[in-house]
């Protein structure tokens, strides 16, 4: 599967082709993520935050109430010199 992600304006275009029907025809699909309509720092990484747990959903990895190994994304570390 290959995704395409646009940033737009105010949040995320995800595009990417499906199979509709018997005939095997494609199509496009989009998925629209937006930032809310504070546009603080926030909004935007709750925005790329829901980017990132679409696409895992979309390759398989699902969030499991009981499970000990999902995704978890986190804005508060301190960056460190490379």
């Amino acid at each position: 599967m290959k995704i395409e992600i646009e940033e737009i304006e105010n949040g995320y275009i995800l595009s990417w082709e499906e199979e509709w029907g018997d005939e095997g025809k494609m199509h496009r699909v989009k998925h629209v993520i937006e930032v809310k309509e504070d546009c603080s720092d926030e909004s935007y990484r709750e925005a790329l935050t829901e980017v990132f747990l679409f696409l895992a959903e979309q390759f398989g990895e699902t969030y499991d109430k009981y499970g000990e190994e999902n995704l978890n994304i986190k804005w508060n570390k301190k960056g460190s010199k490379v």
